[in-house]
């Protein structure tokens, strides 16, 4: 490690702490951002892990990187949060207490508000495309967007055709679930958090994040740490998938 002598020096001199030298040889220089010259090393390096940061002031060893930590730790529940508020409602399964015929009306009743809405933004639908399982009626249960619903009360829906036509056949049950086709088991729920809509929140969660971390990148704050973040915002993510399902 060095650098060519100066005019009227007879030998090469090793470059001062936190310096490498040139390709060339000619010169002494800092290593590129986010990289560090341990003491006696003759090339820049990383530091350790993503915590960890090339020292400011003299280059030659790396201290701990409060800023980023903060600001990774607010990222990943972000995104642990927003993730995990998307997989709960996709996966949503609404159970049935009982099915049977009220009336003209054959009356599904779910164990707790089944919370499915026709409504999103100014759009509003007549019935909703359902799934059916686990009834034990063979003229109800798997028969995958050949069923819809019209919502009655907080726990009661209307069972009706494909067409929406109400259905005369008697059917008797007091078991399975119910679930809406994705997208719409996100787009028409009338799941909240604190008031607003799941998929609204967990849209803000997961662009806040994205967000935080493209102005520091910008700042030149997460330096070399971008990519080791983005493999534990992965991680993170399949950590709140694995969670629900």
């Amino acid at each position: 490690l060095g650098r060519s002598p100066d005019a009227g020096q007879g030998m090469c001199i090793v470059c001062p702490d936190g310096l490498v030298s040139s390709d060339d040889r000619t010169v002494c220089q800092s290593c590129p951002k986010g990289l560090y010259v341990p003491w006696g090393a003759q090339a820049c390096q990383k530091c350790a892990n993503m915590f960890l940061r090339p020292a400011p002031y003299d280059g030659d060893n790396c201290e701990i990187f409060s800023a980023y930590i903060v600001e990774a730790l607010i990222c990943w529940a972000s995104w642990f949060w927003g993730v995990l508020i998307l997989v709960m409602a996709v996966r949503r399964r609404i159970k049935i207490e009982d099915v049977s015929q009220n009336g003209d009306q054959l009356v599904i009743t779910s164990s707790t508000p089944h919370r499915i809405s026709l409504q999103f933004g100014v759009r509003r639908l007549a019935h909703q495309p359902v799934e059916l399982r686990d009834t034990g009626s063979l003229l109800i249960d798997g028969v995958s967007n050949k069923f819809t619903v019209r919502p009655l009360d907080a726990v009661r829906l209307e069972l009706l055709t494909e067409a929406g036509q109400p259905i005369s056949d008697r059917v008797d049950s007091s078991m399975g679930h119910l679930t809406l086709p994705f997208p719409r088991d996100l787009l028409y729920s009338r799941h909240r958090v604190m008031g607003v809509p799941v998929i609204i929140v967990a849209a803000v969660l997961l662009v806040d994040a994205e967000l935080i971390i493209g102005l520091s990148v910008a700042a030149g704050l997460f330096e070399g740490n971008v990519y080791e973040s983005d493999l534990v915002a992965l991680l993170i993510s399949g950590l709140a998938a694995a969670t629900v399902l």
